[in-house]
């Protein structure tokens, strides 16, 4: 199953966490960023299919972060919403110029989810030349379609966390990457030390590929997890 990941640019916790429900409640996958920097690191190590983006951020102001999340390569084709309270003519002419649609605040969430349905349709075939497949011996990913395939053959083995996990691990080869990293790339939050998550989706993901003698996740103490093939 591909689910279109979304990422809510807000420092409003608040209203970060409620358009997190809401989206989340219409079958999407969410990841969330309170300032522009992480917004922008986000944008240079995740697959996103849209940005919803506040202007008003801690750090700096929302247009120049979408002007540095458009000048990354693999976010240009990728649509970017504006989501402010700024109404002044002139800022909502040049938040247009930049992104690919503006809704002033506050707004309607069923207007939101519209907005953002259409845009993803609008981006369909601009998405599929951004998403690269990642491939390590005879192991196969491909990040459109979830396709998780094996000597040529797909395996219906792995859910949509585990195989993000996995495509992340084989995408940092020869990196370790933290358990922090994984949180925050692929869960959309913060590490939480005393949560089991990261360790429970490593596990499964390591039960399920042991048959298929294709490669093996490897514990490096104190970095994190390293996919050897």
């Amino acid at each position: 199953m591909d689910l279109p990941s979304i990422l809510i640019v807000e420092d409003n916790t608040e209203v970060r966490e409620l358009l997190t429900v809401i989206l989340a409640q219409k079958g999407f996958n969410v990841m969330t960023a309170g300032s522009g920097e992480k917004a922008i690191e986000f944008c240079e190590n995740c697959f996103l299919d849209l940005v919803v983006l506040d202007l008003t951020l801690p750090d700096m102001d929302g247009l120049e972060v979408c002007s540095r999340i458009k000048a990354l390569a693999k976010m240009k084709e990728v649509p970017v919403l504006i989501c402010s309270a700024r109404t002044h003519v002139a800022e909502r002419v040049k938040g247009l110029e930049m992104a690919e649609d503006f809704l002033t605040k506050p707004f309607d969430p069923a207007e939101l989810v519209a907005r953002i349905r259409t845009l993803l349709r609008r981006s369909g075939q601009g998405l599929l030349e951004t998403r690269r497949v990642v491939q390590s011996g005879e192991v196969r990913l491909d990040p459109k379609s979830y396709h998780f395939i094996v000597a040529g053959t797909v395996r219906e083995l792995l859910t949509v966390r585990e195989f993000d996990i996995l495509y992340l691990l084989v995408q940092k080869v020869p990196e370790a990457v933290s358990r922090s990293e994984i949180s925050r790339l692929v869960l959309g939050k913060d590490f939480d030390e005393a949560s089991r998550a990261i360790d429970v989706h490593i596990a499964q993901i390591r039960k399920k590929l042991a048959p298929l003698q294709v490669g093996q996740i490897i514990t490096v103490p104190g970095k994190g997890y390293l996919w050897s093939k």
